[in-house]
């Protein structure tokens, strides 16, 4: 994978267009996205040693008090001094790990045919046009 994209993969919202209202701060030691309801901090792009992670999530904390905050990081310390200065899990249903993929091609095209069906037609005719409408290298 090259750096470009590493670099996407592992801080997205530095590289999406915001949405409306919503405010960036971006700096040497990390890149925010405030919500503009201020209900939400997402933070990535994490420039600082974990020995800073206290003053760090206090400067976040500082920008929308009682906001819910994210952190994203490949760095594992860096994520163990954020969780020793006192960032926790999300709550259920969110989780506190995710994947990030990014591909340098272009996603393949799929195909997907339309057709009229009634109240007859069985699972096993609508499974059969399903599948009949895949290219013929995923078909069943």
């Amino acid at each position: 994978m090259n750096s470009s994209l590493r670099e996407f993969a592992e801080a997205p919202d530095a590289y999406l267009a915001p949405a409306p209202g919503v405010r960036i701060v971006d700096g040497e030691r990390f890149y925010a996205t405030l919500s503009g309801d201020g209900r939400w901090i997402s933070v990535c792009r994490l420039g600082f040693a974990p020995e800073a992670a206290s003053s760090v999530l206090a400067e976040i904390r500082a920008l929308r008090p009682g906001a819910q905050t994210s952190w994203q990081t490949p760095d594992a310390k860096l994520a163990g001094a954020l969780r020793a200065a006192g960032c926790r899990a999300p709550d259920p249903p969110l989780q506190p790990l995710f994947t990030a993929l990014a591909t340098d091609p272009d996603p393949c095209t799929i195909r997907v045919g339309v057709a009229a069906l009634t109240a007859r037609d069985t699972a096993t005719e609508l499974i059969e046009h399903a599948d009949a409408a895949l290219p013929p290298s995923t078909r069943r």
